[in-house]
């Protein structure tokens, strides 16, 4: 009798044990509600101002093979480099952002026949915004080396961009905090704690001064405007998002 007894309660604890495990799978794999949550979305802009000019210049050449075409090219780049450093230019500030040497195809009639090859090096020359008036002299230099000016831009630095995207997104933080205070006030309810944040965006890009594809004048009158150059102050933002408990 004592055994039957005891083989009863080991049965009966190990039926409750499995049902404790059968609840505790079904609330993990429930879906959180979100009856009791709001949402809302923050958003932030910041007026800054450029503090770096890069001008990107592109020097391609052709030869009959890979190496006349790369020989060519460092020709000209070598120059390049040597009249931005007598106009005064730091070597530290010129860089190089591609280089490529591929063999160059025409079609003709359907078919595809190899004219060579082609190399191509950007190089970058940054300055400080206070500098533009050194923008003439580094396109000179471009020119007199044979290298094609492609676009002039205005950007920030790495340092001013990482500050601003931190004030920004800390802004957005802020105002998604705030609109979900107000939302849970006019509900009459009170807001918890937070569920969950994401950043959802941060928007900046270099603005592009001068862009040879697009424009349609010449490397004259973009000097002469160059020199009327005055950076202006530009728009960035960021967004983000977050979900609060409410009660």
């Amino acid at each position: 009798m004592e055994k039957s007894v005891k083989i009863t309660l080991i049965i009966v604890g190990a039926i409750i044990l499995l049902a404790l495990i059968g609840l505790s799978a079904v609330s993990l794999l429930a879906p959180v509600s979100t009856a009791n949550t709001i949402s809302a979305n923050g958003m932030s802009e910041l007026s800054v101002v450029p503090d770096k000019v890069s001008l990107n210049f592109n020097v391609e050449t052709k030869g009959s093979d890979a190496k006349e075409a790369t020989d060519k090219n460092s020709e000209i780049v070598d120059d390049l480099i040597t009249n931005l450093v007598k106009q005064g230019f730091n070597r530290a500030d010129i860089q190089t952002s591609g280089f490529s040497v591929y063999e160059d195809f025409v079609w003709t009639q359907n078919t595809q026949r190899s004219v060579g090859f082609k190399a191509t090096h950007q190089i970058i020359v940054k300055m400080n915004t206070s500098q533009t008036d050194k923008i003439g002299d580094a396109i000179d230099a471009g020119i007199d080396a044979n290298a094609t000016l492609s676009y002039i831009n205005f950007e920030l630095s790495q340092d001013l961009e990482n500050k601003y995207k931190a004030q920004a997104i800390e802004m957005a933080a802020k105002d998604a905090k705030t609109k979900a205070e107000s939302l849970a006030r006019g509900l009459d309810r009170q807001l918890g704690k937070l569920i969950s944040v994401s950043d959802s965006s941060f928007n900046y890009s270099p603005w592009i001064y001068y862009d040879s594809v697009a424009s349609s004048g010449g490397i004259a009158e973009l000097k002469q405007a160059a020199t009327n150059i005055q950076p202006s102050e530009r728009t960035i933002s960021a967004s983000v998002s977050v979900v609060y408990s409410i009660r």
